[in-house]
């Protein structure tokens, strides 16, 4: 963060991102809900750079749901934020955004399917009190194939105010924003030590967080 700040750009929530001003802002965003995440959360809005943060529906009532790493290669044992923990970081001023049922592969037969949905077993009125105004959905496994076609899906059928996608060229509308994704990969069947290094940082940055 000091790095980018120093070249002259600013962190920011997601309000003062989508203002159309010229300023070099970034906007961070921290998808599927874990746990762990809380303190980073709690820690960037402390920095006055509030994240968007985004759930997985079925979450909410599965704290222990089998996340689907790789691609859903290999499914992993994960512990998630509670309501409880939604609401204590809403009042922080973090985002909260909905990132699918299952993190499920949304292909093209989906968009193009009048009756898919992505709430699946979370009714409308439970979610969308649980996440933050303008509802935004972060568009999971998305790529040049089915980018351009979820804003009118997330928009029009789902509810949603803006959609997050991944992948194509960098752009903002008042629709759709187009993230620059970190590729931090944490491939728990192959690689371990990446996952742990990320515990690890996160411990760290919890201990920082507590100190102050």
């Amino acid at each position: 963060m000091a790095e980018l700040e120093r070249a002259g750009f600013s962190f920011v929530g997601i309000d003062e991102f989508l203002l159309p001003d010229k300023r070099k802002k970034v906007l961070i965003s921290i998808d599927d809900g874990f746990a762990q995440i809380k303190p980073v959360v709690s820690w960037l809005c402390s920095r006055g750079a509030p994240p968007v943060v985004s759930i997985l529906g079925v979450t909410l009532s599965e704290q222990d749901y089998l996340f689907p790493f790789s691609g859903g290669q290999n499914k992993v044992q994960m512990q998630f934020l509670t309501k409880e923990d939604l609401s204590e970081l809403k009042g922080m001023g973090a985002h909260i955004a909905y990132h699918s049922f299952f993190h499920d592969k949304i292909g093209v037969e989906d968009l193009t399917n009048s009756n898919f949905t992505v709430l699946r077993d979370i009714s409308a009125k439970e979610l969308f009190s649980l996440l933050s105004k303008p509802y935004v959905f972060t568009f999971p496994y998305s790529g040049p194939d089915t980018s351009d076609m979820v804003v009118g899906k997330a928009v029009a059928s789902w509810g949603f105010d803006l959609a997050f996608v991944t992948g194509g060229d960098f752009s903002i509308s008042d629709k759709v924003v187009h993230r620059v994704p970190m590729d931090i990969q944490f491939e728990m069947g192959v690689n371990p030590i990446l996952y742990n290094l990320f515990l690890s940082s996160v411990r760290r940055i919890k201990r920082i967080v507590h100190r102050q």
